[in-house]
């Protein structure tokens, strides 16, 4: 479906058949309300659920802040001698989200 003549284009939607305002007045039709702040240009890479999604490449990784993140939390793991079962729930949960990337 094209939808290039119902809404504002920019020079970088102008590849596309749609854009982001049509996505978002599509979704306010359909009664889907998204967060617009979240709201991203087209593009062949975006980081998403804390992965970077490279289309082109056809590669999914981990984006250095949760890289820094997850390193840090082994980290502290690592000093303390004795641990709870939260402890343990949510570095199992931490590295089990960045395991997804190594499958």
């Amino acid at each position: 479906m094209d939808l290039s003549d119902r809404s504002p284009w920019s020079e970088h939607n102008k590849h596309f058949a749609y854009n982001i305002q049509d996505i978002d007045n599509l979704s306010i039709t359909l009664g889907i309300i998204w967060e617009k702040l979240k709201d991203q240009p087209f593009a062949s890479s975006t980081v998403y659920t804390g992965f970077l999604w490279d289309l082109k490449l056809m590669i999914v990784s981990l984006t250095s802040a949760k890289v820094n993140n997850y390193l840090a939390a082994i980290h502290k793991w690592g000093k303390q001698h004795a641990h709870v079962l939260q402890d343990i729930q949510e570095l199992y949960g931490k590295l089990l989200h960045a395991s997804e990337v190594a499958l």
